[in-house]
């Protein structure tokens, strides 16, 4: 496995240095925060109901601010 990644290496490190791709990635990066802390609330705000479990409406618009 080792002979592949060594032969793999100089491929992968030629692309990582790519100017175009190190944008996307940082791009990527930089969203990443934003994407995690939303979908938490999205959770939260649509929770399963296989319990019988219902948020009222007013907590739901409360958490549905960000989104609306």
């Amino acid at each position: 496995m080792n002979k592949v990644f060594d032969k793999l290496k100089p491929i992968f490190e030629a692309i990582a240095a790519n100017k175009y791709v190190s944008a996307i990635r940082d791009g990527f990066i930089a969203c990443m925060p934003i994407i995690i802390f939303s979908s938490i609330f999205m959770m939260i705000a649509y929770v399963p109901n296989a319990w019988g479990f219902y948020w009222p409406k007013n907590v739901t618009d409360t958490l549905m601010i960000a989104y609306n």
